[in-house]
Protein backbone atom coordinates (compact mmCIF):
# COMPACT_ATOMS: atom_id res chain seq x y z
CA UNK A 1 0.00 0.00 0.00
CA UNK A 2 0.95 3.67 -0.34
CA UNK A 3 0.19 6.08 2.07
CA UNK A 4 -0.86 10.13 0.69
CA UNK A 5 -1.44 9.16 -3.21
CA UNK A 6 -3.39 12.53 -3.10
CA UNK A 7 -1.59 14.92 -5.65
CA UNK A 8 -2.46 18.32 -3.34
CA UNK A 9 -0.78 16.15 0.18
CA UNK A 10 1.79 17.76 2.05
CA UNK A 11 3.51 14.48 2.00
CA UNK A 12 4.23 12.61 -0.95
CA UNK A 13 3.21 9.37 -2.15
CA UNK A 14 5.40 6.96 0.19
CA UNK A 15 5.28 2.87 0.89
CA UNK A 16 3.57 1.72 4.02
CA UNK A 17 3.60 -1.90 5.28
CA UNK A 18 0.08 -3.77 6.41
CA UNK A 19 0.22 -4.43 9.01
CA UNK A 20 1.97 -0.95 10.55
CA UNK A 21 0.85 2.61 10.92
CA UNK A 22 1.31 6.32 9.62
CA UNK A 23 4.40 6.66 12.39
CA UNK A 24 6.61 3.89 10.77
CA UNK A 25 6.02 4.67 7.10
CA UNK A 26 7.15 7.81 7.91
CA UNK A 27 10.38 7.19 9.76
CA UNK A 28 11.29 4.56 7.24
CA UNK A 29 11.55 6.88 4.92
CA UNK A 30 12.88 9.55 6.94
CA UNK A 31 10.49 12.08 7.64
CA UNK A 32 10.04 11.31 11.02
CA UNK A 33 12.89 10.86 13.75
CA UNK A 34 12.85 7.67 15.56
CA UNK A 35 10.07 8.87 18.93
CA UNK A 36 11.60 6.56 21.14
CA UNK A 37 15.09 8.30 21.70
CA UNK A 38 15.55 11.49 23.85
CA UNK A 39 12.62 14.14 23.41
CA UNK A 40 11.94 13.54 19.90
CA UNK A 41 8.51 11.85 20.43
CA UNK A 42 7.24 15.55 20.19
CA UNK A 43 8.73 16.29 16.42
CA UNK A 44 6.16 13.67 16.11
CA UNK A 45 3.11 14.95 17.24
CA UNK A 46 1.96 16.80 14.38
CA UNK A 47 1.17 13.30 12.59
CA UNK A 48 -1.49 12.97 14.49
CA UNK A 49 -3.41 16.50 13.03
CA UNK A 50 -3.72 15.84 9.61
CA UNK A 51 -5.80 13.15 7.65
CA UNK A 52 -3.83 10.39 6.14
CA UNK A 53 -4.97 8.27 3.38
CA UNK A 54 -3.78 4.19 2.45
CA UNK A 55 -4.19 3.38 -1.12
CA UNK A 56 -3.55 0.20 -2.82
CA UNK A 57 -4.54 -1.12 -6.36
CA UNK A 58 -6.12 -4.58 -6.60
CA UNK A 59 -4.34 -6.54 -9.32
CA UNK A 60 -7.12 -7.72 -11.85
CA UNK A 61 -6.36 -11.68 -12.14
CA UNK A 62 -7.10 -11.45 -8.67
CA UNK A 63 -11.20 -12.23 -9.31
CA UNK A 64 -12.81 -13.85 -11.70
CA UNK A 65 -16.05 -13.38 -13.68
CA UNK A 66 -18.94 -13.92 -11.11
CA UNK A 67 -17.12 -14.29 -8.26
CA UNK A 68 -17.99 -12.82 -4.96
CA UNK A 69 -15.28 -10.21 -2.89
CA UNK A 70 -15.23 -9.80 0.52
CA UNK A 71 -12.95 -7.01 2.36
CA UNK A 72 -11.49 -8.25 5.54
CA UNK A 73 -10.11 -5.09 7.75
CA UNK A 74 -9.18 -7.06 11.23
CA UNK A 75 -7.80 -3.33 12.40
CA UNK A 76 -8.33 -0.53 11.68
CA UNK A 77 -6.31 2.16 14.10
CA UNK A 78 -8.43 5.13 14.00
CA UNK A 79 -11.51 6.92 12.96
CA UNK A 80 -12.30 7.26 9.13
CA UNK A 81 -14.14 6.10 5.39
CA UNK A 82 -12.74 3.01 3.58
CA UNK A 83 -13.52 3.87 -0.84
CA UNK A 84 -13.56 1.40 -2.99
CA UNK A 85 -13.26 2.76 -6.87
CA UNK A 86 -14.43 5.97 -5.41
CA UNK A 87 -17.13 4.95 -3.90
CA UNK A 88 -17.40 5.44 0.51
CA UNK A 89 -18.45 1.79 0.70
CA UNK A 90 -18.13 2.15 5.18
CA UNK A 91 -16.96 4.57 7.76
CA UNK A 92 -15.10 3.15 10.48
CA UNK A 93 -15.06 4.41 14.34
CA UNK A 94 -13.61 1.68 16.27
CA UNK A 95 -9.91 0.57 16.83
CA UNK A 96 -10.63 -2.72 18.02
CA UNK A 97 -13.56 -4.26 15.86
CA UNK A 98 -13.01 -5.89 12.53
CA UNK A 99 -14.88 -4.20 9.30
CA UNK A 100 -16.22 -7.07 7.00
CA UNK A 101 -17.76 -5.54 3.54
CA UNK A 102 -19.05 -7.51 0.37
CA UNK A 103 -17.23 -5.61 -2.62
CA UNK A 104 -18.65 -7.75 -4.99
CA UNK A 105 -21.07 -4.80 -6.71
CA UNK A 106 -18.58 -2.39 -6.42
CA UNK A 107 -16.07 -4.38 -8.76
CA UNK A 108 -14.89 -3.38 -11.83
CA UNK A 109 -13.17 -4.34 -14.94
CA UNK A 110 -9.71 -3.27 -14.39
CA UNK A 111 -8.15 -0.54 -11.92
CA UNK A 112 -10.15 -1.04 -8.77
CA UNK A 113 -8.75 0.63 -6.01
CA UNK A 114 -9.28 0.61 -2.25
CA UNK A 115 -8.53 3.83 -0.53
CA UNK A 116 -8.57 4.03 3.70
CA UNK A 117 -9.13 7.91 4.50
CA UNK A 118 -8.38 8.46 8.37
CA UNK A 119 -9.61 11.53 9.96
CA UNK A 120 -8.08 13.68 12.83
CA UNK A 121 -7.96 10.91 15.86
CA UNK A 122 -10.68 11.79 18.67
CA UNK A 123 -8.77 14.34 21.66
CA UNK A 124 -10.87 13.17 23.91
CA UNK A 125 -10.00 9.75 24.24
CA UNK A 126 -6.92 9.94 26.43
CA UNK A 127 -8.84 11.87 29.64
CA UNK A 128 -9.30 9.88 32.94
CA UNK A 129 -12.64 9.98 34.21
CA UNK A 130 -14.68 9.09 30.93
CA UNK A 131 -14.27 5.33 30.75
CA UNK A 132 -18.30 4.67 31.70
CA UNK A 133 -19.35 7.11 28.56
CA UNK A 134 -16.45 5.37 25.75
CA UNK A 135 -18.21 4.19 22.66
CA UNK A 136 -15.11 4.16 20.15
CA UNK A 137 -12.65 2.82 21.41
CA UNK A 138 -8.85 3.37 20.65
CA UNK A 139 -5.87 2.36 22.92
CA UNK A 140 -6.01 5.29 25.31
CA UNK A 141 -2.38 4.79 26.41
CA UNK A 142 -1.18 6.45 23.34
CA UNK A 143 -2.05 9.82 24.42
CA UNK A 144 0.53 9.85 27.29
CA UNK A 145 0.44 8.07 30.11
CA UNK A 146 3.06 8.05 33.06
CA UNK A 147 4.75 4.88 31.40
CA UNK A 148 4.69 6.30 27.30
CA UNK A 149 5.39 9.14 25.57
CA UNK A 150 2.72 10.54 23.47
CA UNK A 151 2.54 9.19 20.21
CA UNK A 152 -1.18 8.24 18.97
CA UNK A 153 -1.07 5.66 16.32
CA UNK A 154 -2.91 5.96 13.15
CA UNK A 155 -2.81 3.05 10.41
CA UNK A 156 -3.53 -0.48 9.62
CA UNK A 157 -2.86 -2.63 12.75
CA UNK A 158 -3.93 -5.61 12.02
CA UNK A 159 -3.93 -7.35 8.29
CA UNK A 160 -6.80 -6.97 5.40
CA UNK A 161 -7.90 -9.73 3.79
CA UNK A 162 -9.50 -10.24 0.51
CA UNK A 163 -11.57 -13.46 0.03
CA UNK A 164 -12.37 -14.29 -3.18
CA UNK A 165 -14.86 -17.25 -3.89
CA UNK A 166 -18.43 -18.56 -4.63
CA UNK A 167 -19.46 -16.57 -1.29
CA UNK A 168 -20.07 -19.52 0.75
CA UNK A 169 -18.70 -19.31 4.30
CA UNK A 170 -19.35 -20.71 7.39
CA UNK A 171 -21.44 -18.20 9.83
CA UNK A 172 -21.34 -19.78 13.42
CA UNK A 173 -19.86 -22.70 15.03
CA UNK A 174 -20.34 -23.90 18.53
CA UNK A 175 -18.45 -26.82 19.64
CA UNK A 176 -19.75 -28.10 23.43
CA UNK A 177 -17.75 -30.67 25.50
CA UNK A 178 -18.93 -32.51 27.79
CA UNK A 179 -16.45 -34.02 30.64
CA UNK A 180 -16.82 -37.26 32.55
CA UNK A 181 -15.52 -38.39 36.08
CA UNK A 182 -13.98 -41.38 34.10
CA UNK A 183 -11.95 -39.08 32.29
CA UNK A 184 -13.26 -39.44 28.80
CA UNK A 185 -14.92 -36.52 27.35
CA UNK A 186 -17.45 -35.97 23.89
CA UNK A 187 -18.30 -33.30 21.45
CA UNK A 188 -21.91 -32.69 21.42
CA UNK A 189 -23.38 -30.82 19.14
Amino acid sequence: MEIGASPSADIPSIPAQVPGSVQLALLDVGLIPDWKHGTNSRLCEWVENRHWVYEAIIPDEWVQSGQKLRLRCLGLDGFGSLFFNGVEVTQFRNSHLPVVLDLTEHWIATGNCLRFVFEDIPRWLGQFGYTSRMTEWKTRFNYTWDWTVRLVQIGIHEPVLLDVGDGVELGHLWVHTQGHRCRKAALCD
